[in-house]
């Protein structure tokens, strides 16, 4: 069998060589995509614990809470006897070091200075604002919106991005909501929508979380036209 020769081998390892530049970084992507949607919907699931587990022991819904500005703190101390956390800070203290950024990749103001925020075992970071009460309409069902979390999936590591590894949870009178779903009414700090909150390319990100805990991927960041037209992720024809 004839051998191969050294410009053969070569080229050969030219070939791999570009084929893997153009496929590791989309499937490191993807991964690390897939940890994000894993670590929202652990999110979700403990915010939702939270709140169900202070409606059983108290026997008070959130509108009973006390929660009117500037009463960010007992929004917090009402979470952590249910949170496995390792460190609270007040508003200011700042436990969320690094710069963050919108979705569409404009340094901000770091929202989790100026509230008080809880970091949890696996490095989570939660914070959380009351907010005047305002009337929204989700699904057309009539809530009242009390108070805003942000959460940081991964903690402060990055990308500290608003619809990337950063999301938004909305406290009403029923429990949490995630923002992005069929909000009508007007906002109090973000814009809940889809489409204006998420999908447009200049959004701050602050309406993607339905998306990612309905469809389990990030792909408006990556094809909003076919999301747009109604697809639900970049693999559909």
């Amino acid at each position: 069998m004839k051998g191969f020769t050294l410009s053969e081998v070569l080229i050969t390892l030219v070939i791999v060589g570009v084929i893997a530049a153009m496929t590791i970084p989309g499937i490191i992507q993807s991964t690390q995509e897939q940890e994000y949607v894993t670590s929202l919907k652990k999110a979700s699931s403990i915010l939702n614990s939270a709140i169900s587990m202070i409606k059983a022991n108290e026997g008070i819904s959130p509108d009973e809470w006390g929660l009117v500005p500037p009463r960010d703190m007992l929004l917090i101390d009402k979470l952590l006897p249910y949170l496995n956390y390792v460190k609270v800070c007040k508003s200011g203290e700042n436990c969320h070091k690094n710069d963050v950024f919108t979705k569409s990749k404009l340094r901000m103001s770091n929202p989790f200075s100026d509230r008080p925020v809880v970091v949890l075992t696996d490095g989570m970071i939660i914070g959380g604002i009351t907010t005047s009460p305002t009337n929204i309409k989700i699904a057309g069902n009539e809530r009242k919106e009390l108070a805003e979390f942000i959460v940081d999936v991964n903690g402060d590591r990055g990308p500290n991005r608003f619809g990337v590894d950063n999301f938004v949870f909305i406290l009403t009178n029923d429990g949490i909501i995630p923002t992005g779903g069929n909000f009508i009414g007007p906002p109090t700090v973000w814009p809940y929508d889809f489409e204006n909150g998420c999908l447009n390319s200049d959004s701050n990100g602050g309406g993607c979380t339905a998306w990612v805990l309905t469809h389990s991927n990030l792909d408006y960041l990556h094809c909003p036209d076919k999301i747009r037209a109604g697809k639900t992720s970049c693999k559909e024809k």
